[in-house]
């Protein structure tokens, strides 16, 4: 029995239980139809399940039963991809400070695609040479850690990338930091692909070059710790020679070892505590914290009365609750006194959601009101929803519906709501 594509869909929201979620990943050791089912849905293309063939090049290899889920599910979201030329050494080495000004230039760096510019000082660049095997070229740019959260870019050249922009990916691969084995999560963060751009290497040859950011959810919070040892390594990676049919596998490692600042964005980060409640009909909820960094901002919103949908024991004999995740709030509206506003109406997808009923949502990366917030006194938080009437006539958040009753008032300097 095959696995449905609305289930794909939940699993890559959070919305399944761990159980679940496992028995989806152990169907696919056997299932090469639901893993070309898999990779359609993540990757928007339409690749039909087909028996195994070989690559023309003896470079690529087929290997044996398909790859569990987790190399797809665990990896985090592609949010862009970039086809630019770099200049090669006679050894045949991309000179990589070449490629570094053309992204910068894009605006396709981490520090760029989070806005904060090219000179932050809460990205780090990673001082750290290429690996390359089978002829793919793979970089690890910059990183950054976010509380709980790590970001970081991986840069990938290689000739087997064409326009098709899903027909070389990574697979199979790992973050350890500290010892602790991070898996990552998916499709959580999607941003604008740039226009392209090229340059030549001495013979005039292009090589594509794609940019992938990634993002993971550790255990612990290393973000107090000014010398974090990380490592990541990606195993595999996967390769459609066409658009259609199973991928082949091409073998690494690649691996970085570096010790990153984890503090960078803490150091800049302001926390407010809060304990703001608020109705929809029957749903109620409960702001808990506003946080604002250059990297963005966040409020975390707790859905005090959210039904429970089951509970499982886990491997460890913890009894593990998970709750219905489907709500009609779709952000929130912030503004202060002198008329600056901005959107915290980008919804993550942290295990929070279904385990504890927290849900984040966070500022545009276009729309950071971190210059003018980290200056405020008090502002006024309005969340909003969506209603069966359909759309309220207006833009952006406005679109949708007010919470009745309007705004709330908010102390920055006492953390508190104002009567």
């Amino acid at each position: 029995m095959h696995i449905e594509d609305y289930e794909w869909v939940l699993y890559m929201h959070g919305d399944l239980s761990k159980k679940r979620e496992s028995e989806m990943e152990a169907h696919l050791e056997n299932c090469s139809q639901c893993l070309a089912a898999y990779v359609r849905i993540t990757t928007g293309e339409s690749i039909e399940p087909a028996v195994k063939k070989s690559i023309s090049s003896q470079k690529w290899k087929q290997t044996g039963k398909p790859r569990s889920l987790r190399w797809g599910a665990l990896a985090a979201v592609l949010v862009l991809l970039l086809f630019i030329g770099v200049s090669f050494t006679p050894s045949g080495q991309i000179v990589w400070a070449n490629l570094r000004l053309t992204l910068e230039e894009l605006g396709n760096t981490l520090g760029e695609v989070f806005g904060v510019g090219e000179k932050a000082d809460v990205i780090t660049t990673v001082d750290q040479s290429p690996q390359t095997h089978h002829g793919i070229e793979v970089k690890i740019d910059q990183i950054f850690i976010e509380s709980d959260k790590v970001f970081y870019s991986v840069l990938i050249a290689s000739d087997l990338i064409t326009e098709n922009k899903f027909n070389l990916q990574i697979s199979n691969q790992h973050l350890d930091i500290e010892g602790e084995n991070i898996p990552f999560i998916s499709n959580n963060f999607v941003l604008t692909s740039p226009n392209p751009t090229s340059a030549k290497d001495e013979d005039g040859k292009p090589v594509p070059v794609s940019t992938w950011i990634m993002q993971a959810v550790t255990a612990k919070d290393y973000s107090g710790n000014e010398a974090v040892n990380v490592q990541i390594r990606i195993d595999e990676m996967v390769y459609w020679e066409k658009d259609f049919g199973a991928p082949s596998i091409i073998k690494g490692p690649w691996v970085f070892d570096f010790v990153v600042d984890g503090t960078l964005v803490t150091r800049e980060t302001r926390e407010f505590p809060l304990k703001v409640r608020f109705k929809e009909k029957k749903d109620e909820f409960e702001i808990t914290q506003l946080s604002i960094s250059p990297i963005r901002a966040r409020i975390n919103v707790t859905h005090l009365n959210a039904r429970l949908l089951g509970s499982y024991v886990d491997e460890h004999g913890k009894e593990i609750k998970y709750y219905d995740t489907s709500i009609n709030l779709t952000g929130f509206l912030i503004q202060d006194d002198k008329g600056n506003e901005a959107e915290i109406a980008t919804r993550d997808y942290p295990y929070s959601e279904s385990e504890e009923s927290v849900f984040e949502f966070t500022s545009d990366v276009a729309d950071n009101p971190y210059s003018w917030l980290k200056n405020a006194d008090q502002v006024t938080i309005t969340p909003y929803f969506t209603r069966l009437s359909g759309n309220s006539g207006g833009t952006g958040i406005r679109r949708n519906y007010p919470v009745d009753g309007g705004g709330f008032t908010i102390q920055l300097t006492k953390g508190g709501q104002d009567d």
